[in-house]
């Protein structure tokens, strides 16, 4: 009898898994569209920003943000082991590994980074910080830049208002100040503990070059702030009506940046280049720069580095209020005030660099308590020999 019921209830089992088994194969089947699908478009993007990332648009503007579109692996691995769909999840293990090759081993500290034992000259703090031209809190701003006790510092997007103030606030700690008011993004300037020797516009370049008396070393800096590409949807031709292509240029940027690599290359002794470059780490202009120069946070900070854009004060609202006083209905609708969601930066696009006279030591980013768009980058170098 017993022997009987036990068949039964196998039976009764058994019946039931065959009864449930469609449902939870239409189940994993609603996941694992999604997941290939997915894992297609990635595997393309990964070949073609390694193959051909200026070839198409499409390549070039998802390379910029290239980590982004990679994260979702970090979720579909374990969702893929648990609903036991080994394919989908070989594959993004696959993926994982190249993408951890590609980006993971960057992001680590540089065990083999100099000491401040190995330079013979000064330690320079160094501060680049896009302000950004439509924010007016000069004395918080005034506060962040003291704290961190540079004794460098370029900013970009600086106005009039910007200058009178900053004179006020931090004269005392920076005796040797340079501020150019020219432009239609604001303005370049630069903060010094030293004496600055001799200031001057780049020529056809958003840049102004300084020369500094470094107890008794001319140190040169630049002080940039490149173009913005253009980017945009093209809704051209019968497809682009339904489906419009994504569009970036950075011909003016690139154009900018060519001139700007030309021109250091004529600088003799310790040259020092820091600013809004809107270049991300990413494309292939920014092995250019990397060649001949030395990236500070590359070379001495860990992480990704991304500085751009910082949501983690108002400044998304007024950014959110300019862009919509530009389609004209900014008076109907206002977000300065507005709470916004606090997100992470996306890119990095800011940058402090040194030539082999100088090598970097310590870099690191601060987006708190700042009134813009962009994070203030501080790097700390030391001058390997004096010349």
């Amino acid at each position: 009898m017993f022997s009987n019921r036990s068949r039964h209830q196998r039976s009764t089992s058994a019946s039931y898994r065959r009864r449930a088994h469609p449902l939870v194969a239409l189940l994993k089947w609603a996941v694992a569209l999604p997941i290939i699908g997915y894992l297609c478009v990635l595997t393309v993007l990964l070949v073609g920003w390694q193959v051909a990332p200026t070839r198409f648009d499409l390549f070039e503007i998802t390379n910029v943000f290239a980590l982004w579109f990679c994260l979702p692996l970090l979720v579909i691995a374990p969702l893929a082991y648990g609903l036991r769909l080994w394919g989908s999840f070989v594959g993004t293990m696959v993926l994982l590994l190249v993408v951890v090759a590609s980006f993971g081993l960057g992001m680590l500290p540089n065990l083999n980074r100099p000491t401040l034992a190995s330079t013979t000259g000064p330690l320079l703090r160094v501060v680049t910080h896009n302000k950004l031209y439509f924010t007016d809190d000069t004395q918080a701003l005034a506060r962040v830049l003291l704290a961190q006790d540079a004794d460098i510092i370029g900013l970009q997007e600086l106005t009039g208002n910007d200058k009178q103030a900053l004179d006020t606030l931090l004269a005392e700690h920076y005796p040797y100040r340079a501020l150019d008011n020219d432009g239609p993004l604001g303005s370049l300037g630069l903060l010094s503990r030293f004496p600055i020797v001799s200031e001057a516009r780049v020529p056809g370049i958003s840049a102004a070059h300084f020369l500094l008396d470094v107890y008794g070393q001319p140190i040169h800096v630049i002080n940039l702030h490149a173009p913005v590409p253009e980017t945009g949807l093209d809704r051209t031709g019968m497809l682009g009506r339904f489906v419009p292509r994504p569009t970036y240029d950075a011909t003016r940027r690139d154009a900018q940046l060519t001139a700007l690599v030309d021109y250091t290359g004529g600088i003799q002794g310790p040259l020092i280049m820091i600013g809004d470059f809107n270049l991300s780490d990413r494309e292939p202009f920014y092995d250019i720069l990397n060649n001949p120069l030395h990236d500070s946070f590359d070379e001495a900070g860990w992480g990704a580095g991304f500085s751009f854009p910082n949501l983690q004060h108002r400044s998304a609202g007024v950014l959110i209020d300019y862009l919509l006083d530009v389609v004209g209905i900014g008076d109907r609708i206002a977000f300065a005030s507005a709470p916004l969601p606090q997100l992470p930066p996306l890119v990095r696009i800011d940058y402090i660099w040194t030539n082999d006279a100088l090598v970097p030591l310590s870099s690191r980013l601060r987006c708190e308590e700042l009134d813009s768009d962009h994070c203030m980058l501080i790097s700390d170098v030391g001058l390997l020999s004096r010349t």
